[in-house]
């Protein structure tokens, strides 16, 4: 008969195990379902295994059961994330003492995790309100792919009696709750109920808990750690007494611990897998201006059937005026030198406009990802390893409430801090070896940040703390004075090769005219103005040298002041003292708050401003060198780095990918002058070539794999049940194949992969040419793009 101990450990380990019931469509909860299906099959084995160990000693066996439960509850979360939910010693770890020749360093609660997304485990709910309830069905919500900032947004279903049916979604394209349109509904079914007792239920629905999803970057080595602290405390300090059957016992109790441990590592292991797997490219198009379009491609392309829709974009995005035709390109075109030709509109034409080019990545100026950042620095790390020259971030910053954002601000500190070093530490990989990083944050974080980077980078290659203006509010009556500032942290891959120009400011104070002597006695001591010679002050040096002085002399900044007299070092009393005048401009230093920090050319919250990327940038590479910005928000990195002649790379994942960045790169390749674009130093005219597409995503890898689950028993095999990784009997993505003798279709799978751009990526190749059946690589490899080899994919869709 079950005791009550091992009943509540098995039901709880259930709850433990797969986490808390969610309803609603998405990847993760597909696995969810499977995960539970696996975990029922081990029962029946894991209570004979139990069974046996402890033969010897069955009354054993709720205390067993006890001690198990209280191991295990301590590290698993209600959505099933396995970490220190609470620990042996403390119910938060924010230090631990390193032995490995370091002192202490930064430790968080989540530093053995990756960081996926936050949401909210939205369940089926009645909700009663003023005497009506209010019923919501989320069987049909589909989940967030990633961490994007989404609305839950609520449609009527059916009103019976008094019962409102609504269906609840996340929101797509802006869609917003139509609550004038609920109420007319309720309305028609004769019931009537205030628009305030309806927002009432909408705002109670929401109110559902938040949860940060992680995976463990090694369960079944973190568990065995936790597992023997949990073990050494729980005998030393509640037992005075070993006999030999109690040894027994506890190595019983270790054994069970660790084949459950063996076991729950698995799925752990097979959601890093998916998480770390290279991810396709799929619906990829390209952007050219005009005046790159050689021969008769333009022809082409102004008598294409879609040239209309190009046009609309080009209104739309306020890049030509509403009166604007066709016909006036034709008559005009050199008053509309690099309009944005966009290939989406014209994909029987991408070919050939890919062919103008002898090496297509190398013409590329810039790629531009729709994707969770992580993905993405995962996905491309092959193809762009040690090739970026410097990198810019500005990530959300942790504040205490969402607010107008377009993408999520609130997180626990040791959650926020996951999300950079999972991030950070890959896109150090990128960095060349003489490349440097920014990071920009605010008072709620730079503590932090400072910490995490020093571990990262090293703190020997620590540059500087860089002072940024803020977007200056004043509040009358807080405490404490407005914060102006934020700071730019800067870090050098490594201070010995790193890639650094000085940058100069306007200076603060006007031009004044000095004395051109120092303090120190240099040879030779004289120096010619018109054709007299002149001694210095006795005991000092002139300042400059004789080619300065004489370049100096050209440009008016020297000058003989007869007003002042000296005495110079031969003892001879001197007429005319010569002067210099101070240059316009000083060396920069670290306080940046002569120039703007933020923008609002976009309409984004916290958009950088361009001149504050035109300093980090020019500061850290040079023409032709590739920037990247992970965190791209507005686009400002990438938009600066176009209008220096930079390369660049960006990485977005929010609905604001298109309306606001595809948008502000159209518009700055088509010849637009915003911002720096007026600078007398800029000298970017217009006109460029870069890719854009979107990453398969973690989510859509889950959503789309196959896991087994039917009758067959997971033991048939003659591994330990436990042991045996159990999802190589799985499909994976592979029956969304269709196999060909040796080659394989993908369309089944998605329709728009990018091949071409997938294996370079994971391979680490550049694309030299794409032709219709051939992609051919700068390492001399050629990829038969109508007749895919299993090989080149396999990585991408069997991942065991």
């Amino acid at each position: 008969m079950q005791g009550s101990n091992e009943k509540k450990f098995l039901e709880q380990l259930q709850d433990i195990f797969v986490g808390a019931k969610i309803e609603g469509k998405s990847g993760y909860i597909n696995l969810l379902n499977m995960k539970q299906k696996y975990y029922t099959d081990i029962q029946a084995e894991l209570n004979d295994y139990i069974t046996e160990k402890i033969s010897s000693f069955p009354d054993f066996r709720e205390e067993l059961f006890d001690k198990l439960h209280s191991f295990f509850s301590r590290y698993f979360t209600k959505n099933g994330s396995l970490y220190f939910n609470e620990t042996p010693f403390h119910k938060s770890v924010y230090e631990k003492v390193y032995t490995d020749h370091k002192d202490i360093m930064l430790f968080y609660k989540t530093n053995m995790l990756y960081y996926v997304k936050s949401d909210v485990i939205i369940k089926n709910a009645k909700i009663t309100v003023d005497d009506t309830v209010f019923h919501f069905d989320t069987s049909e919500l589909q989940y967030k792919k990633s961490n994007e900032k989404k609305e839950l947004i609520f449609e009527l279903h059916d009103v019976k009696k008094e019962t409102v049916y609504l269906t609840v979604q996340y929101s797509e394209r802006g869609r917003k709750t139509k609550l004038d349109q609920i109420v007319k509904g309720i309305e028609k079914s004769g019931l009537t109920l205030s628009e305030e007792t309806i927002t009432t239920a909408l705002a109670t629905f929401k109110k559902q808990s938040t949860y940060d999803y992680f995976i463990n970057k090694d369960a079944k080595a973190f568990l065995e750690e936790q597992f023997e602290l949990w073990l050494y405390q729980y005998t030393f300090k509640e037992m005075n007494q070993f006999s030999a059957e109690r040894v027994q016992q506890l190595q019983a109790l270790k054994d069970i611990a660790y084949q459950l441990i063996a076991f729950i590592a698995q799925f752990e292991e097979e959601l890093k897998k998916v998480w770390n797997k290279p991810k396709f490219a799929l619906n990829s198009h390209y952007v050219i201006s005009v005046d790159r379009l050689t021969g008769d491609l333009f022809q082409q392309i102004i008598e294409h059937r879609n040239i209309e829709q190009q046009v609309e974009e080009w209104k739309e995005f306020e890049i030509v005026p509403d009166t604007f035709t066709v016909q006036h390109l034709l008559e005009n075109k050199s008053d509309y030198p690099y309009l944005a030709i966009d290939t989406k509109y014209f994909k029987d034409k991408e070919l050939s406009i890919l062919a103008l080019f002898d090496h297509l990545d190398e013409a590329l100026d810039g790629w531009l990802i729709h994707s969770e950042n992580y993905q993405a620095l995962n996905t491309i790390l092959p193809k762009f390893k040690r090739k970026i020259q410097a990198i810019y971030i500005d990530p959300p910053f942790n504040k205490e409430s969402e607010g107008e954002y377009h993408y999520s601000v609130k997180y626990k500190d040791s959650t926020w801090v996951t999300i950079l070093e999972n991030r950070v530490r890959l896109a150090k990989e990128l960095l060349k070896e003489d490349g440097s990083m920014f990071l920009r944050c605010d008072y709620n974080g730079n503590a932090l940040v400072r910490l995490l980077m020093d571990d990262i980078f090293e703190k020997r290659n620590f540059l500087n703390e860089l002072v940024v203006n803020r977007t200056k509010k004043i509040f009358p009556g807080v405490t404490g004075y407005n914060v102006a500032t934020d700071s730019l942290f800067y870090y050098a891959k490594d201070i010995n090769q790193v890639k650094y120009y000085a940058q100069y400011k306007k200076r603060e104070k006007e031009p004044a005219w000095i004395a051109a002597h120092s303090p120190g006695i240099r040879r030779p001591p004289e120096r010619v103005l018109d054709g007299v010679t002149y001694y210095p002050p006795k005991g000092r040096h002139w300042t400059f040298k004789q080619s300065t002085l004489d370049r100096m002399k050209e440009e008016g900044r020297i000058r003989l002041n007869l007003d002042k007299s000296y005495v110079d070092l031969n003892g001879e009393k001197i007429n005319g003292l010569i002067e210099y005048r101070t240059a316009d401009t000083e060396l920069l230093d670290s306080n940046w708050t002569d120039i703007t920090g933020y923008s609002s050319s976009q309409g984004f919250k916290t958009e950088n401003s361009e001149a504050l990327l035109k300093r980090a940038i020019q500061s850290a590479s040079s023409q032709d060198d590739i920037v990247l910005d992970f965190f791209l928000g507005s686009g400002t990195t990438i938009a600066t780095a176009q209008k220096l002649k930079r390369k660049w790379v960006g990485v977005e994942m929010g609905d604001h990918f298109s309306t606001v960045i595809l948008r502000r790169m159209k518009r700055i390749v088509s010849g637009i002058k915003e911002n720096i674009s007026r600078d007398k130093d800029v000298e970017y005219e217009g006109g460029g070539f870069f890719k854009y597409y979107t990453l398969e995503q973690y989510e859509d890898t889950l959503n789309k794999a196959t896991y087994k689950d039917d009758n067959v028993s997971l033991f048939n095999l003659n591994e330990s049940p436990f042991e045996q990784y159990i999802f190589m009997r799985d499909d994976k993505l592979t029956d969304k194949l269709e196999f060909q003798e040796s080659s394989v279709d993908l369309r089944k799978l998605y329709d728009d992969i990018d091949i071409a751009e997938s294996i370079s990526c994971q391979k680490g190749v550049m694309i030299k040419k794409i032709t219709e059946d051939k992609a051919y690589f700068d390492d001399g490899s050629v990829i038969d793009l109508k007749n895919i080899n299993v090989e080149d994919i396999k990585a991408f869709v069997w991942w065991c």
